[in-house]
């Protein structure tokens, strides 16, 4: 990091101070910033925002992928859900429920036929 109220370019061999604006004060050194952040960055970082979709395409079931991973992937990626604790204790007390209320409707069909 520049000491002394110098600038990295100086360390670089060109001497600047911060002190002497360049063109318009310190605006030029954002400026200069911006412009070779722009340059670059990733194209999407700088691509532009999509359009805002109308009222009629927002009531629209499906609107496209909205990546282009491969789709066999996309249908094994909640497959390792099942090894979560919490999933394994939620099926496991939904199959004892649903267990339970088959049992007892069995049981009553048993008593009132």
């Amino acid at each position: 990091m520049p000491l002394n109220g110098q600038h990295e370019s100086q360390v670089s061999g060109e001497s600047k101070d911060l002190h002497t604006p360049d063109q318009s004060g310190p605006a030029s050194f954002e400026k200069q910033d911006s412009d070779s952040n722009a340059r670059n960055a990733p194209p999407s970082y700088t691509s532009a925002t999509p359009p805002k979709a109308t009222f009629v395409q927002s009531l629209r079931p499906f609107n496209g992928r909205k990546d282009c991973t491969n789709f066999f992937k996309l249908l094994l990626r909640p497959f390792p859900l099942f090894i979560h604790p919490a999933v394994l204790w939620a099926c496991l007390i939904q199959g004892t429920l649903i267990g339970w209320t088959v049992m007892i409707g069995v049981v009553l069909a048993a008593i009132f036929l």
